[in-house]
């Protein structure tokens, strides 16, 4: 269970929202309760944002050291180097990123300030802010910084993530127009 929250930051605007979960909860394979989920990338060269993160994570930390019983290289940090990542997966790469959750949904607008309500608006490679704030937690042999996830603000429309499957390229050289089921 977290013990405390810290102060709520703001990401900059160039963050891409990867595997979002936002419109309904998700439950991992692995169990534990259902939430709403998104990771948040942030290029290094947003070093602003990268820095407030830094520094708000120690802050939760030094807040917690006697709940987490733990010095800060031995518990698990939510901000994560994506250059270091096993599947080199390139949304990541030059950036950091952080999986954010929250039981309750989280807020969801646009650049107009106004509610998104079509799942198809937010996919995977969106661009906006994040506003996250960060918590203690430790459960035996498992402590570390959590990211809560509060309000996200779409500013424009990204690259999608993800594996993405092209007719175009699938059936080049196909004719179904000829009949041809035979052979």
């Amino acid at each position: 269970m977290p013990k405390k929250e810290i102060e709520v930051v703001v990401t900059g605007p160039d963050t891409v929202f990867a595997y979002p979960h936002l419109f309904e909860p998700y439950a991992p394979v692995s169990g534990g309760k259902p939430k709403y989920r998104a990771c948040l990338i942030v290029p290094k060269s947003d070093t602003q944002t990268v820095q407030k993160l830094r520094e708000a994570i120690r802050h939760c930390y030094e807040e917690n050291a006697g709940f987490l019983k733990a010095d800060f290289k031995d518990v698990n940090n939510p901000l994560k180097d994506g250059d270091t990542r096993k599947d080199q997966d390139p949304a990541y790469r030059n950036a950091y990123y952080l999986d954010a959750s929250s039981v309750a949904r989280p807020r969801l607008i646009g650049r107009d300030k106004q509610e998104i309500i079509d799942p198809a608006d937010f996919y995977p490679g969106v661009i906006g802010r994040a506003s996250v704030n960060f918590y203690a937690y430790n459960m035996g042999v498992n402590k570390g910084i959590g990211c809560g996830l509060r309000c996200l603000k779409k500013l424009r429309d990204g690259t999608p993530l993800g594996f993405s499957a092209s007719p175009d390229v699938d059936f080049a050289g196909y004719d179904d127009d000829e009949d041809d089921f035979l052979g």
